[in-house]
C-alpha cells in the first residue's frame, strides 16, 4: 500500500506585501518504521478543496521535490515534530499563493520512484482534524516587510518569522 499526506495552509494570514525567503514543514510522527528503508519527501498537492479530502485527490500531487533532500524514515523522530525545510521551487509556489491556500504532500521515495518496497515504512503523522491542537502541522514562514512608509528602495525592512497552523 502507498499512503500520501496532504496539508493544506491558509496563507491569507501573512500580511500584504510579505516576501517570503524560507518555509518548514512542521509534522507531528506519531509513529514510524524504516524497516524497508527508503525516504519521505515533500511535493504539491493540487487537492480539490481546503477543507476536505476525497479519494479522487489521491492523484493530485506532485512529482517535483520541494525539499533540498529527502528524509530517510530511520531519521524520523516518533512522538515529536520533525521538520521538513523547503527548497526555493516550494518558497516560490507559497509566494504565489500568499493570498490564499497553499497545498503540500508528502510521499515516500516507494512511491515518487516507483519502485516496490521490501518490507514496511511509513511515517503516521498528525493532521489538524486530530483532537487538540497541540501536535497540529504546520508551518514556519520567515519573511521580510516594508517597516512603514519607507520604500522599498531604502533598503530597511523588517525581518518576521510566523507559525501557520
Amino acid at each position: 500500500m502507498i499512503y500520501r499526506a496532504f496539508y493544506p495552509f491558509d496563507l491569507s494570514v501573512l500580511p500584504g506585501g510579505a516576501v517570503i525567503s524560507a518555509i518548514g514543514l512542521n509534522v507531528y510522527v506519531v509513529a514510524k518504521s524504516s524497516a524497508a528503508g527508503g525516504s519521505v519527501t515533500v511535493v504539491s498537492n493540487s487537492q480539490a478543496s481546503n477543507t476536505t479530502l476525497v479519494t479522487s485527490d489521491y492523484s493530485l500531487v506532485g512529482s517535483t521535490e520541494w525539499v533540498a533532500a529527502r528524509t530517510n524514515f530511520s531519521a524520523l523522530t516518533a512522538s515529536a515534530y520533525n521538520v521538513f525545510t523547503l527548497n526555493a521551487t516550494a518558497v516560490a509556489s507559497a509566494q504565489a499563493a500568499i493570498t490564499g491556500f497553499w497545498k503540500v504532500a508528502l510521499r515516500s521515495s516507494f512511491d515518487l520512484d516507483n519502485s516496490a518496497p521490501v518490507g514496511t515504512s511509513y511515517l503516521q503523522g498528525n493532521f489538524s482534524e486530530a483532537t487538540g491542537t497541540a501536535n497540529d502541522p504546520y508551518l514556519t514562514v520567515t519573511y521580510t516587510v516594508v517597516a512603514g512608509p519607507v520604500p522599498p528602495s531604502a533598503g530597511v525592512r523588517a525581518r518576521r518569522a510566523m507559525y501557520i497552523r
